[in-house]
């Protein structure tokens, strides 16, 4: 007999298998292929680009909402922060801090990243 918790659990588990491939459709836009990045860098940078202020909440959300059980420290966002601006500094765009806030692009810079080959 399965009991209302495993049906919870069998439920969260396809939900959370759900939300991994939206946020990979989502999270994967086309970027230039001349900025290199890992997977999690791509993805805050894509974050970037689609929001025009981006919280070390919503990273860690888009980053780790599958690793409830043992998520990063969240340093970890300003690792792929720092990472992220060193790939962009070659092309002159800029991630801009907003400080307690967040993150943002500037739509010059958004443009600009958008140009490239």
């Amino acid at each position: 007999m399965v009991t209302e918790l495993d049906r919870l659990r069998e439920e969260n588990e396809l939900l959370r298998l759900r939300v991994d491939e939206l946020e990979g459709i989502l999270l994967r836009p086309s970027l230039p292929a001349c900025v290199r990045l890992t997977r999690k860098e791509e993805q805050v940078l894509s974050l970037l680009l689609a929001r025009p202020l981006v919280s070390r909440a919503d990273l860690m959300t888009a980053l780790y909402s599958l690793s409830v059980d043992d998520p990063p420290s969240e340093r970890i966002i300003d690792i792929f922060i720092l990472r992220v601006r060193r790939a962009l500094k070659p092309h002159g765009i800029e991630i801009q801090t907003r400080w307690g806030q967040g993150w943002f692009l500037t739509n010059e810079d958004k443009e600009r990243l958008r140009a490239l080959p």
